[in-house]
């Protein structure tokens, strides 16, 4: 079967489930207060979660798939820096797989476990927990589950799962788990696409005892998500011009820390060790603003195929955009964004000393706030405001869910129900705090670090980072 036609299939499962979940909602709804139809409400409700995670993790091993798909397609055909390189659809197909992989073992745990009240489960928290369960022994899901696990496929994906979602990205350290491009995703793919499906197909018919004390665990949760206000179209559409640039001007100063401020550095820099520590945060800064030019252009061709505006985009790369979900771009920029924001925190850490266990951009930023000295108070401020901000409370809570929870970008009847248009707000708005932040670790932060280990050094260096790169790319 051609990687298509997996996509084709699992659409059509997904179109099935809907009809079935329709069904029984509705039927759900006559009989949630009615006593005598107890034990068939408590039915439906298991019967609703296992549809409702099967369809999220059909969804994402879809996306999963589609990225395989053009990553393949992305190697051979040139789209006039258009479209998006091979690189980037092997690490959405990653970062798809790991949200499909939370979502199976939330289907596992509902399955064959008395659930806890969490939506969110990691997969070997699961699997603990189902250690003396004799059904899930003996079952056919757990011969699948640790041949995914056992395989060199599985300790390279959740290697570069962590990586490019809260440290340096692996090709900037030489691949030490392997080149994604070396790896069958494929073989992990299908074998997560089997598992989902034989629990959905054997939900179907197993006999179920659900206590009347948890019956409240297999109802939709109702999440609670940050405020954030109407953003006129006028202004909507000059903040995104703005962004453009800005995400652009950020891309010439990394190219210059490269192409200008490397060479300079090893010549007036004489202890090795202090030339890696440089080194170090070069790549790191590059790898956060290639990550940000990632995210702002998935967010950008968002925008494109929701306007239906495609003048000056090749008629190849028009068909790819009409072709491609628009659930698979949001996603994509949601989590490619949320990424930048852990990887900045990550940059931090290599700077500061904190505690180890202080990882994340939140709770680094928290850590600068209380701790750092006076000479940081602009970045002090500049953290406080973003973690402060909707955007940003935001786009914590929804990727937050994409990856371990529910999915708040799916629609559903129940539960925190979001419109597109909050998502594009949210973007956007992060976006803003993002690039400001960015730049400032360009321009400010950067440059004041070197000028600690190389004194009076400040003004060479700014000259360096605003000079016109030659070497800026079209898009």
């Amino acid at each position: 079967m051609s990687i298509q036609e997996k996509v084709n299939l699992i659409h059509q499962q997904v179109t099935d489930i809907t009809t079935i979940s329709d069904n029984e909602y509705a039927r759900c709804l006559q009989i949630f207060d009615k006593a005598e139809h107890n034990e068939e409400y408590k039915r439906l409700l298991f019967n609703g979660v296992i549809q409702h995670f099967s369809k999220i993790a059909l969804i994402e091993i879809g996306n999963t798939y589609l990225s395989l798909m053009y990553a393949d397609k992305s190697s051979s055909d040139d789209y006039d820096g258009c479209w998006f390189s091979r690189h980037y659809f092997l690490r959405n197909a990653i970062l798809q797989m790991a949200s499909a992989w939370n979502k199976t073992a939330t289907l596992i745990k509902y399955r064959f476990a008395v659930p806890d009240g969490r939506y969110g489960s990691e997969m070997d928290r699961v699997l603990r927990s189902l250690r003396k369960n004799t059904d899930f022994r003996s079952h056919r899901v757990k011969t699948l589950i640790d041949s995914f696990r056992s395989s060199h496929e599985y300790e390279a994906f959740i290697y570069m799962r962590d990586y490019l979602s809260h440290n340096i990205d692996p090709g900037y350290i030489n691949y030490p788990k392997g080149n994604p491009t070396d790896i069958d995703w494929l073989k992990l793919t299908d074998i997560m696409w089997n598992i989902v499906n034989i629990i959905y197909n054997d939900h179907l018919t197993i006999s179920i005892d659900i206590d009347d004390e948890i019956i409240d665990f297999y109802k939709v949760k109702v999440i609670i998500p940050p405020h954030l206000e109407d953003v006129p179209v006028s202004e909507f559409n000059e903040g995104y011009f703005d962004l453009k640039y800005n995400c652009r001007a950020i891309i010439n100063l990394t190219l210059n820390l490269f192409d200008y401020v490397k060479p300079w550095l090893v010549i007036n820099i004489k202890n090795n060790d202090l030339i890696c520590q440089c080194h170090l945060l070069i790549a790191m800064l590059n790898d956060i603003s290639f990550r940000l030019h990632d995210a702002f252009r998935s967010f950008s061709i968002l925008l494109i195929k929701l306007s239906g505006d495609y003048s000056g985009i090749p008629e190849k790369v028009i068909e790819l955009i009409e072709k491609t979900p628009y659930y698979y771009l949001l996603n994509v920029a949601i989590v490619r964004l949320y990424s930048v924001f852990d990887k900045v925190g990550h940059l931090f850490t290599r700077v500061f000393s904190m505690p180890k266990d202080t990882t994340y951009f939140k709770t680094v930023s928290l850590w600068i706030i209380d701790n750092a000295d006076l000479s940081y108070n602009q970045l002090k401020y500049l953290l406080s405001s973003t973690i402060e901000s909707n955007g940003y409370k935001a786009l914590d809570l929804v990727r937050q869910q994409y990856i371990h929870g529910q999915d708040l970008t799916f629609d559903q009847y129940e539960g925190t129900q979001l419109t597109l248009e909050y998502f594009l707000v949210m973007l956007f708005e992060s976006f803003q705090v993002i690039s400001r932040l960015v730049e400032f670790l360009h321009l400010d932060f950067f440059i004041n670090e070197v000028n600690l280990l190389l004194p009076g050094s400040s003004d060479s260096l700014f000259e360096m980072l605003i000079i016109d790169n030659p070497y800026m790319p079209s898009n």
